[in-house]
């Protein structure tokens, strides 16, 4: 599960010392400190970047290409399909034809340019609808990036969605199995060396009857929920049988009755204001509205405090009609839209946390050992939700909430009253091990074949998915289509390329964490990165990047090579490139310009948590999405369809297309350059500013108290330093000059990969075993977000000086490693 925009818009802490409201938007949290060692530019005059209007809309004429031959029922669609026109055989046909009708030489030359020129000009028109062509800018592309950026299209695109979201595919299903098929074939067809269904064994639950009533005082029904989704007859997937109806993911069975207690959003500030005004939770129900946080945290901290049960609704003002038309006539949340999802807080499959779950593997027998939830949960939608919001509301003895807390219905919302308000739930679930399958491809590389670039994204779905995940593993699978074009026209990689299509890692991040878990050893010695999709597109135009600092460089320098798409603007003007893309993201979610945008800090909700946060791999993950949050209004309902994506999300595809250019050229650069273009200057930077940021809130919460900073700090200058000698020891090797170059550039490209490794903590974070990174986690109470230097932060958060002064130190320890790493001399004085 991942995004924020799911969960859209909390607040969040930032390292440019303040706190902004973020917009919908996914997984990641803060955007790094900024770094002045960026080279590369835009090509875009920073008046673009000048206001937060919206860009102005810009249609597409839609042109619909069908495969010559094909089947009527086949919807996979790639360049290879248009055949080529011949000139020759269409000149001597013009030739022949004319004579025959007895026309003059010269009016046959005449038609036969006119008809060159409408051919270039269809050709060309396709071209750029279908993304042929407009690829990248005419600078720094070499032939084999060529080849790979022409590969990659809309068209293909579009085909791959409309086949992954023809059915249902909820993890363990027989429909998930057959995309896993699906995506096996795809990368068998690519040429690729390798290509593994990896099964494993895991925990998954299935809804079976499930009730939410408000009763009255005799405990006899008021309202009953409906708990369902209605199709929608311009939709034609979203009245399938084997759509699941909407439940949480991991939440217990449960019979539950108590008053209930409504909590806004279910934030920690949001429960630290109940506990401030003693409203106690301890046997109630508490309902929240989805939004600002990882659900699961919401159900968690609410059982806490004791609650008996949790519901979780989509409030009109989010993501409904409060914000504009509802689907099917416009992109927001029908009034009976559900968000499913999962409320697991753990990692990989619960019954064998921190080991793999194999067929032979040892598992847990018993729940209460696990993280699964302890109370059962219920998604609602707006609907569902507006009965038990207004009885609390006109209860005698109401409780008003705060102006803040309100939302949009039409009446003014309550906490709780003194006239209790009681509400009934009874799910009954079914928790059985089912078989998940990841698709792992791969080609090997040709000179260091023991270096693994790995792709990924997930597969399973809980409805059709087209968003999410269905818009990463269309991105995933053209960027196969991509390097099979490469391979094709003999190209290898210098090191080994991997693809991972993970599966259950909507009940949390299953697939990807099992493979984590039990390739640890390989990869924690081999992979050079992982790069992530997840919900690659969900509207436009704006581009987003968590990653680590190391890639900033590499992102910065691919973003400005591709072209942003012909419908690409922001505030009436044009964007050239995804770069511009990127810096208008930025400028939007900072409230500044800045020519040099910075990645996000990755939180959690997607499958780069297993390779970064428990592995130390340099890990990224990228999205296309809008000002708004808009996609966030079908995501993981029934109208999360083809039919959605299609008509609201990416029209042309040309979006997918473009994600895909980027995510592809990126993973070129790191399986084929000679030396890795990691960059650990830009690393010490964010560091310094996260550690600086830290220190301004450390004497905010703490007045008076002093606390020894100078450890971290030095440590953080120090790794400044040797960043910047590993920079001239690139420049050095790439001269050609010295004596066993091979031996030396092998040597420097492992420090720069194992410097991240540097960072893990062997003993996992507290309470947090199977988080081992000291720089980067999810946050605390929002596993949605990032936070940089968690245990310091969690120390300040915490009020506790005593463990604040510790981390400082103890981190600074980490920080050395990280040094002794990068420089490859230890450090004996």
């Amino acid at each position: 599960d991942k995004m924020d925009t799911d969960e859209g818009g909390g607040v969040e802490l930032m390292s440019n010392n303040h706190w902004v409201d973020r917009p919908p938007s996914r997984r990641r949290g803060p955007q790094q400190a900024s770094s002045s060692s960026s080279s590369t530019s835009s090509t875009t005059t920073s008046s673009i970047f000048a206001q937060r209007d919206a860009p102005d809309d810009v249609e597409d004429e839609e042109i619909m290409i069908k495969r010559p031959n094909s089947d009527p029922d086949d919807d996979l669609h790639s360049s290879d399909d248009i055949e080529s026109l011949s000139v020759t055989s269409h000149e001597d046909y013009l030739l022949s034809n004319g004579q025959q009708r007895g026309l003059h030489p010269s009016w046959v030359k005449v038609v036969l340019i006119l008809g060159l020129i409408s051919l270039f000009v269809i050709v060309a028109g396709l071209a750029l609808h279908f993304g042929v062509g407009q690829s990248v800018t005419d600078t720094g592309l070499d032939r084999n990036s060529q080849i790979f950026m022409n590969a990659v299209s809309a068209a293909g695109a579009k085909g791959v969605l409309q086949t992954l979201t023809r059915r249902p595919h909820i993890a363990g299903s027989n429909h998930d199995y057959d995309t896993a098929v699906f995506v096996k074939q795809q990368f068998e067809s690519f040429g690729f060396d390798e290509v593994k269904l990896e099964v494993y064994k895991t925990l998954l639950n299935r809804p079976l009857d499930r009730s939410v009533q408000l009763l009255d005082s005799n405990n006899v029904p008021l309202f009953s929920c409906s708990l369902t989704e209605p199709p929608v007859p311009e939709d034609p997937t979203s009245n399938d049988p084997d759509s699941v109806e909407p439940f949480h993911g991991f939440s217990p069975a449960g019979d539950a009755k108590g008053e209930l207690v409504y909590a806004n959003y279910g934030r920690y500030e949001d429960y630290l204001w109940l506990d401030a005004r003693n409203i106690s939770l301890q046997g109630k129900i508490v309902i929240v509205k989805y939004g600002k946080g990882f659900r699961g945290n919401k159900v968690k901290m609410a059982q806490a405090r004791g609650a008996v049960g949790v519901l979780i609704y989509s409030d009109p003002a989010d993501d409904g009609i409060k914000r504009g038309p509802v689907f099917p006539q416009g992109p927001w949340r029908p009034p009976r839209g559900v968000q499913r999802g999962s409320i697991y807080t753990g990692f990989g499959d619960p019954e064998t946390p921190l080991w793999p779950s194999t067929a032979d593997a040892p598992r847990l027998t018993n729940l209460d050992e696990t993280e699964v939830s302890k109370i059962p949960s219920q998604p609602l939608s707006a609907e569902d939700a507006m009965p038990l919001m207004r009885a609390l509301s006109g209860a005698n003895g109401a409780i008003a909430a705060p102006q803040k807390w309100q939302g949009g219905f039409d009446f003014p919302y309550a906490i709780s009253s003194s006239s209790a308000v009681i509400v009934h739930m009874k799910i009954n679930m079914n928790y059985s091990v089912f078989d998940i399958w990841n698709v792992i491809g791969t080609i090997k590389g040709q000179v260091e074949p023991d270096r693994i670039v790995l792709l990924g994204s997930h597969r399973d779905a809980w409805t059709m998915g087209a968003g999410d995940p269905g818009t990463g593993t269309t991105v995933l699978v053209e960027t196969a289509r991509g390097f099979g074009a490469l391979l094709k026209s003999g190209w290898r990689p210098r090191r080994t390329i991997m693809f991972g299509s993970w599966d259950a890692e909507e009940y949390g991040l299953i697939g990807s964490t099992e493979f984590a878990e039990r390739h640890a050893k390989l990869l924690s010695t081999r992979a050079v990165a992982y790069l992530n999709v997840d919900i690659a597109v969900s509207a436009s135009p704006l581009f987003e990047v968590g990653a680590v600092p190391s890639l900033t460089q590499l992102l910065s320098t691919i973003t400005s090579r591709v072209l942003a798409p012909a419908d690409a603007y922001w505030n009436g003007e044009k964007l050239s490139t995804v770069f511009d893309m990127w810096r208008a993201a930025y400028m939007f979610q900072n409230h500044s310009v800045a020519e040099h945008p910075n990645p996000s800090i990755l939180g959690s909700g997607s499958d780069f948590t297993p390779m970064l946060q428990h592995l130390g791999i340099p890990s990224m993950d990228m999205e296309i999405t809008d000002v708004n949050g808009t996609y966030g209004s079908v995501y993981h309902s029934n109208y999360d369809s083809f039919y959605w994506m299609s008509t609201f999300g990416d029209p042309t595809f040309e979006y997918h297309a473009t994600v895909a250019r980027v995510f592809g050229l990126v993973a070129k650069d790191l399986v084929d350059a000679e030396i890795l273009t990691l960059n650990y200057t830009d690393y010490a930077i964010a560091l310094k500013g996260w550690v600086d940021f830290a220190e301004g809130r450390s004497q905010s919460v703490f007045p008076g108290v002093s606390f020894d900073w100078k450890p971290l700090k030095s440590a953080v200058s120090r790794f400044r330093e040797a960043a910047e000698k590993v920079e001239g020891e690139k420049a050095d090797l790439a001269r050609n000059g010295a004596s066993n170059r091979d031996l030396k550039i092998r040597d420097l490209n492992d420090r720069l990969v194992l410097t991240e490794r540097a960072f893990l903590d062997h003993r996992g974070l507290l309470g947090r075993p199977f988080l081992k990174h000291i720089v980067f986690a999810p946050g605390l109470y929002d596993s949605y977000s990032g936070t940089a230097l968690p245990t310091i932060n969690d120390a300040i958060l915490h009020n506790n000086s005593t463990s604040l002064q510790f981390q400082i130190q103890y981190v600074a320890l980490f920080v050395d490693a990280a040094i002794e790493t990068l420089s490859g001399n230890m450090n004996l004085s």
